[in-house]
């Protein structure tokens, strides 16, 4: 049963105070929030609140995740393919160069890093570069952090920063309104699996094209 307008006037009230205080919470809004909009829910229709004042990302879900990844998974392929073909081509086993990018998911310092070990470099040279290389994703990462969900433990945001470049950043940060752990974890699906499979393509597919080694 629909409730008195005066009731339902009152709860809108009531919203519109909770988003004064929290201009940068939102929520989906109740049936009574449909019939009677709030004039920020008109200008950002996926940030608005609900009944109980819970903050939500609307929209934000797994798939829509998967879906805006899609395009980062397709450039990362060639990216990652021309590592592993790098790599393989200065001597790395596969195991090794396979879990370089597994375990770094970062172009840029895994193509500096890779090429210091196979130039010899000792060991603190290959940590301070890959160090200062990858400090910007401290910073992406800070930034990033306050647009997720207040309610995200914070172990949670430890392991989704894990996937976290220059790239998935760009495209969390340009979403409306907050971000689901949801949705960044299918944004970060694609892309990362699109990054391993490169590197695996590489050394095998590139193989006939590395000239013969002559005998010594």
């Amino acid at each position: 049963k629909s409730p008195a307008p005066t009731a339902a006037w009152e709860v809108g009230n009531r919203k519109r105070q909770r988003y004064r205080e929290n201009p940068g919470r939102c929520l989906f809004l109740s049936g009574i929030g449909r019939r009677n909009p709030l004039p920020f829910a008109e200008k950002s229709p996926t940030m608005c609140l609900d009944e109980r004042g819970v903050c939500n990302a609307a929209g934000k879900t797994f798939s829509k995740g998967l879906k805006d990844g899609i395009p980062i998974c397709l450039g990362y392929l060639s990216v990652s393919f021309t590592f592993g073909m790098m790599a393989a081509k200065g001597g790395l086993p596969l195991w090794a160069i396979q879990l370089i990018s597994m375990t770094n998911l970062t172009s840029a310092g895994q193509f500096a890093g890779t090429t210091l070990i196979l130039s010899g470099g000792a060991y603190l040279e290959i940590a301070v570069t890959t160090f200062v290389i990858n400090l910007r994703y401290t910073l992406m990462g800070v930034s990033l952090s306050q647009k997720l969900e207040p309610s995200m433990p914070g172990w949670k945001r430890a392991l989704l920063a894990f996937g976290n470049t220059d790239e998935i950043f760009a495209v969390a940060m340009q979403q409306k309104g907050l971000v689901s752990g949801r949705y960044l974890l299918g944004l970060i699906m694609l892309p990362y699996i699109g990054w391993a499979s490169g590197t695996l393509l590489g050394p095998p597919l590139s193989a006939p094209c590395r000239p013969a080694l002559p005998a010594r």
